[in-house]
């Protein structure tokens, strides 16, 4: 099954969030570019979902404005198509 590797920087940060998708596997970077990425952050603590964001799939870097989240542990999820 294909997997989703991530590299974030900005870590720690206050307002944003530079996540790249690096290093796919071919299953995974053959999908369409009408799939949606869909990046998600969640409180470790609680587990809740604190902010979701959507992109199509035709970049590999995002910037993500994370102003509002309370100072924490959060963990991140990178979704293209249905890979993790």
């Amino acid at each position: 099954m294909g997997e989703v590797k991530k590299k974030i920087s900005r870590n720690p940060t206050s307002d944003q969030l530079n996540v790249a998708i690096e290093n796919e596997k071919n299953d995974v970077k053959a999908l369409s570019s009408n799939e949606d990425i869909r990046i998600e952050i969640f409180d470790f603590n609680t587990g809740l979902k604190q902010k979701e964001w959507k992109f199509k799939n035709n970049q590999s870097q995002f910037r993500l404005d994370v102003k509002g989240l309370n100072k924490g542990i959060y963990v991140l999820k990178v979704y293209k198509g249905t890979y993790n």
